[in-house]
């Protein structure tokens, strides 16, 4: 069962996250049922898509899931974000000027300081179990739900790179700490 979606009005894109891959369906699947026209998450080694597959997919990398919780889609700037839960990271996808995927791996990896870590921290540059992410196109900021250090991480998203820091921490006295 779909676990979220994010749908994009310009371009009536629709992003389906579900076992552990994404699916881009344009929104005329809903009228037509028509396939996904692209997938994120499970690809074999030439990189071509693997629909059929679920699970995690070959541990933290820069193409694979291990439970996507949510995505939040930056129309302007043309990026998807994904709250990679189990992986303790967000991905960042390049869109292209449609905002349809442009690849099937990521762009950057906020969360951890590379995309084949996935250690849970509670810094201003880690996270642990994100569940939520909500884009502000107004402030290009990104807000993401840091569910098991119960905060809401702020990422000022004008320029991304990996590892980035948070530069707002909500819901705690500060970047260390953690409890409910």
């Amino acid at each position: 069962m779909p676990k979220n979606k994010t749908v994009s009005g310009y371009h009536l894109t629709l992003f389906i996250l579900s076992f552990n891959l994404g699916l881009l369906l344009p929104a005329a699947v809903l009228a037509v049922n028509i396939n996904a026209s692209s997938l994120l998450g499970h690809v074999d080694g030439s990189g071509n898509p693997i629909y059929t597959a679920a699970g995690p997919n070959n541990g933290a990398n820069s193409s694979g899931f291990n439970s996507p919780f949510d995505a939040a889609l930056d129309t302007a700037g043309h990026r998807l974000f994904v709250a990679d839960q189990n992986n303790n990271r967000i991905l960042v996808y390049s869109l292209d000027s449609n905002n349809n995927i442009s690849g099937k791996t990521a762009a950057n990896v906020l969360g951890q300081l590379d995309f084949n870590s996935f250690i849970a921290t509670t810094t201003s540059s880690g996270v642990s179990g994100p569940k939520g992410v909500a884009f502000d196109s107004t402030n290009n900021r990104l807000f993401v739900s840091d569910t098991a250090n119960n905060r809401v991480l702020v990422y000022n998203t004008a320029s991304i790179s990996n590892g980035q820091a948070a530069s707002h921490v909500l819901g705690q006295a500060d970047f260390i700490s953690g409890s409910a």
